[in-house]
C-alpha cells in the first residue's frame, strides 16, 4: 500500500488540504548535522572540496527527484480523493515553480562545476583526483551546444 493510498483508506479527509498536510508531514526534515559544520574546518579545504562538490550537486539532484515524486503523489491524492482538475491548480502551480528554480539550481551549479574545474590549476587541485575524468571539458560541451543549437 503506497503512503497516499494509506492516507485515503485511514480515513483522511476527503479535503486535499487534510491529505495533503498529511502527506507533506510525514517526510523527515532534511538538516545537516553539527558534524558536518565542524568538519568544514577540520581539513584543508583543498582536502575535501571535490566530495562536497559532489555532495552538493547530488542534494540538489535528490531535491528535484523528490519533488517530482510530491507531484505524482499529490496528484495520486486528488484522484483518490474524487477532485476535480481545478481543485487544487494553485498548488500544483507552486510546486512547479520550485521545480523549475531547482532546475535552474541544477544548471547554475553544473555551470559553476565547470568554471571550478577550470580554475583548478591555478589553486593548485588535481581535479583526475576527484573523478573528474569521465566528463567532457568546457569547450567540448561549448562545441556541442553550439552544434546543437
Amino acid at each position: 500500500m503506497t503512503q497516499v493510498s494509506a492516507l485515503v483508506s485511514r480515513g483522511s479527509s476527503p479535503s486535499p488540504s487534510g491529505s495533503l498536510l498529511a502527506l507533506a508531514l510525514s517526510s523527515p526534515p532534511c538538516t545537516p548535522s553539527a558534524a558536518s559544520f565542524a568538519s568544514v574546518t577540520a581539513q584543508p579545504a583543498s582536502d575535501t572540496i571535490g566530495e562536497r562538490l559532489h555532495r552538493y550537486e547530488e542534494l540538489l539532484l535528490s531535491a528535484h527527484v523528490a519533488g517530482l515524486e510530491l507531484s505524482l503523489n499529490l496528484r495520486q491524492v486528488q484522484a483518490e480523493a474524487g477532485l476535480t482538475a481545478i481543485t487544487g491548480h494553485a498548488m500544483f502551480s507552486r510546486f512547479d515553480e520550485a521545480q523549475s528554480q531547482l532546475s535552474t539550481a541544477i544548471a547554475t551549479a553544473a555551470a559553476g562545476h565547470r568554471l571550478a574545474r577550470t580554475l583548478a590549476p591555478i589553486a593548485g587541485l588535481d581535479v583526475k583526483a576527484y573523478g573528474e575524468t569521465t566528463d567532457p571539458s568546457s569547450a567540448e560541451l561549448d562545441s556541442h551546444l553550439r552544434q546543437v543549437a
